[in-house]
């Protein structure tokens, strides 16, 4: 274990959502420093997409937009880091993404959280701003 791990990390799970975009190929690479297990959603797992990532980071293919797609991608994870951005400026791209992106994720952790499978609400939730992306972290206890 290396001198940046942290107590328990061992035994949790994250998903990082747009694990493949700038934001968050590092926010990868840092929480497997510090012992995280990571899962990552991304769209496509293409031969370029899976290069981008660590050999060790479970690969979720789904989208955003699609909440079918999201309640597998959350399963047996505790925290879930949402860093994907809509790589346009067309409308149409922006509101799946950073919308209802954000939108779809919120009704799945709720309708988790009342159907008991989820023990806790999540504890935190903060947004970031790099770059004019917006990056929300949903941290489950």
């Amino acid at each position: 274990m290396c001198d940046f791990a942290i107590p328990g990390a061992r035994n949790t799970t994250v998903l990082v959502v747009g694990a493949n975009s700038r934001v968050g190929r590092i926010v990868v690479r840092k929480l497997m420093l510090m012992g995280y297990s990571v899962k990552a959603l991304v769209r496509n797992a293409d031969e370029e997409v899976v290069a981008m990532l660590p050999t060790s980071v479970k690969i979720v293919i789904g989208d955003v937009g699609d909440p079918t797609t999201l309640r597998v991608a959350v399963e047996s994870c505790s925290k879930i880091i949402y860093c994907a951005t809509a790589r346009s400026s067309i409308t149409v791209d922006l509101n799946r993404v950073d919308y209802q992106g954000i939108y779809n994720f919120q009704l799945i952790l709720h309708s988790e959280v009342l159907g008991g499978l989820v023990a806790d609400w999540f504890s935190d939730l903060m947004f970031l701003v790099d770059s004019g992306s917006l990056i929300v972290l949903l941290l489950l206890p």
